[in-house]
C-alpha cells in the first residue's frame, strides 16, 4: 500500500515575537510621514537624524541598527537594503513609503525564521501594499513650521486591493535655521491574474528629497548666548559642514 501526502509550507508566526499588523492598527494614530507607521511594531524606534533627504536611524530590541544595517526591510517583496553605500551596509532609505499605501506589516524580531534575509542581526520588517479603500482619495495636511503634506491615491473599482496608485509631496521649514526640506514620493502596484494558475504583480518607487542641516555649534557659544540652540552660525563654511 503506498501512501501519499503534502504538507503545506507553514505560514503562521515561529515565535512569540512575530507581529502581523495590520490596517486597522496602522490607522489608529496620526503620521507625519510614511515610514512613521513602522513605529506601531513594538521594540523599534525610528528617527530622522541626519535630515529628510537621508534614511531614518532604526533601533530595534536594544540593536543600533543605524540606517538599516541590522534589519531586513521588504516593502512590496522587494529587499530594500542596499549591500554597500557610503553610510555603512545595509543602508535601507524608506522615505519613499506612503503610509496610506501599506495594508499590512510583518515583523520578526530575532533570527529564526529561514526566510530573513542577511541583514537580519537585530530581525526582519515586511510592508504588504495595498489599498482596501477604492476610488480617489486626497488628503491635505498643514502643522508646525509650516510643514505642508499633499497626497493623492487612486485604485480603481473592480480592481484588487494590490492595485493602487499614490503620490505624495511634502515641505517643512524645520524646528530652527537651516533646516527646511522638501520631498515627492509615488508608489504605483498592479496584480493580475488573482485566482488563476499564475498570477503577476508589478510595482514602482519614485523618490526625491533635499534638506538643508545646521552644522555643529559649539557648547560655549551656546551657553554664553552668542548663538541659539536652534541656530546656525552666519558664515557659509559653517553651514556647509
Amino acid at each position: 500500500m503506498n501512501v501519499a501526502g503534502e504538507r503545506q509550507s507553514r505560514q503562521s508566526g515561529r515565535g512569540a515575537s512575530n507581529f502581523d499588523i495590520d490596517r486597522d492598527v496602522l490607522e489608529a494614530a496620526p503620521t507625519q510621514e510614511g515610514a512613521d507607521v513602522l513605529t506601531r511594531a513594538p521594540g523599534l524606534f525610528i528617527a530622522r537624524t541626519a535630515g529628510a533627504a537621508v534614511a531614518h536611524r532604526y533601533m530595534l530590541r536594544g540593536f543600533d541598527a543605524d540606517h538599516g544595517q541590522d534589519i531586513a526591510f521588504k516593502v512590496g517583496g522587494l529587499p530594500i537594503n542596499m549591500p554597500s553605500h557610503i553610510h555603512g551596509q545595509g543602508y535601507a532609505d524608506l522615505g519613499f513609503l506612503i503610509g496610506e499605501s501599506v495594508a499590512e506589516l510583518h515583523v520578526i524580531e530575532g533570527v529564526y525564521d529561514p526566510r530573513q534575509g542577511d541583514f537580519a542581526v537585530a530581525g526582519s520588517i515586511d510592508v504588504d501594499l495595498g489599498s482596501e479603500r477604492r476610488g480617489w482619495l486626497l488628503k491635505s495636511i498643514y502643522g508646525s513650521f509650516n510643514t505642508f503634506r499633499q497626497l493623492a491615491l487612486w485604485a480603481p473599482e473592480g480592481e484588487t486591493e494590490e492595485t493602487f496608485g499614490a503620490v505624495s509631496y511634502n515641505r517643512s521649514d524645520g524646528f530652527g535655521e537651516n533646516r527646511k526640506s522638501a520631498g515627492a514620493d509615488a508608489v504605483f502596484q498592479v496584480r493580475l491574474g488573482e485566482g488563476d494558475r499564475w498570477s503577476y504583480r508589478g510595482s514602482g518607487f519614485l523618490h526625491g528629497a533635499r534638506a538643508s542641516t545646521a552644522g555643529v555649534l559649539r557648547a560655549d557659544d551656546v551657553e554664553a548666548g552668542r548663538v541659539g540652540f536652534y541656530d546656525v552660525y552666519p558664515y557659509a563654511t559653517a553651514r556647509g559642514q
